[in-house]
């Protein structure tokens, strides 16, 4: 519609005509041209090869930052948002991608330093949401504004974690990249590669297991705190994976308690023997206390099979008696 008055009214109005056209479209343009932003570098700060974890809640594996440099080219005054999606306000956690049991921390807001251009300046990092912050770029001129954000997070252990990756284009489930650009070609930014995970844990050869105690006569266990049919019997652990550390596989014990706290109590529902109960030794041969823990295992990098042999043996709590005799205990490893 412009251009036809200009040629229906070019001797009437002559130059101010072309004047005010020409000025409608620059201002067109400068509206709908948003700043162009490039990834000079996307690195976490210290750089993780391949990521160790320790399977212990609360365990931290890594702390540092998450470092950006920008450079963005405003073709006049505006404003762009870069946004860190690793945790947003400091304590919010978010699961990391593809990878079980680590979550992924923010411990403080973001912040950036501008390092080229007159009138480059930033809101400081504030938070949009528990799962991301925003950073605020602005100019008031055409320029190219460059710098760095950074963005201090810390990596946990939320959960037993399973051996796995964390993606160079994932920090979480919900985004796509570490950090955004909103408005900009490209708007995400990838670290240069996947880092590994490697889960220090072992698995159990036989998870539950059925200790068979000999027969045995009641004289051997004739007075309180007898024993008789001292019996070993082996936990297996296989496929530890020391990554490079040493730590200590323990287990945690329960049972119905006896006539101590280190007496397992008979629990057969059919022709239970009078005044017979069952022990635990430990692979030092001291009984196993219930709600307490033993050692099992030094786990070290290169060895990733372990046998502990432990024994189980009847206790008397006074006269025996003719009987069955049967005791539970159970067990949950842990790791530090």
């Amino acid at each position: 519609m412009l251009q036809l008055a200009i040629k229906k009214y070019r001797l009437k109005y002559g130059v101010y005509t072309l004047f005010l056209v020409m000025c409608l479209v620059c201002a067109g343009q400068a509206q709908a041209t948003a700043p162009e932003c490039t990834w000079t570098s996307v690195q976490l700060s210290p750089q993780i090869t391949t990521l160790e974890v320790t399977p212990i809640v609360g365990n931290v594996p890594y702390r540092g930052e998450l470092r950006v440099d920008y450079s963005c080219f405003f073709y006049g005054a505006g404003s762009i948002a870069i946004t860190p999606n690793i945790g947003g306000a400091g304590g919010k956690g978010m699961p990391l991608y593809w990878t079980t049991g680590l979550w992924i921390v923010a411990t403080f807001v973001p912040s950036t330093t501008n390092t080229l251009g007159s009138s480059c300046w930033s809101n400081g990092g504030g938070i949009a949401a528990p799962d991301y912050a925003v950073v605020t770029l602005r100019s008031d001129r055409r320029q190219t504004c460059t710098g760095v954000l950074t963005q201090p997070f810390r990596i946990e252990v939320r959960s037993t974690p399973v051996a796995g990756t964390i993606s160079k284009s994932n920090a979480n489930s919900k985004y796509r990249s570490w950090v955004n650009i909103h408005g900009s070609k490209p708007p995400f930014g990838d670290l240069p590669a996947d880092i590994p995970v490697s889960a220090a844990i072992c698995t159990l050869s036989t998870p539950s297991m059925v200790v068979r105690l000999p027969s045995t006569t009641n004289t051997l266990l004739s007075v309180p705190g007898a024993v008789a049919g001292l019996t070993p019997f082996t936990i297996s652990l296989r496929g530890c994976n020391g990554s490079g550390r040493t730590y200590f596989a323990r287990a945690s014990w329960s049972f119905i308690q006896g006539v101590s706290d280190n007496v397992i109590a008979n629990t057969a529902t059919t022709n239970p023997a009078a005044n017979v109960q069952v022990q635990m030794l430990d692979s030092q041969n001291k009984p196993i206390v219930n709600g307490k823990r033993t050692d099992l295992a030094k786990i070290v990098s290169g060895q990733n099979a372990y046998d502990i042999t432990y024994h189980a043996q009847y206790y008397a709590k006074g006269a025996a008696g003719a009987g069955k005799v049967e005791a539970v205990a159970y067990y949950i490893i842990s790791y530090e």
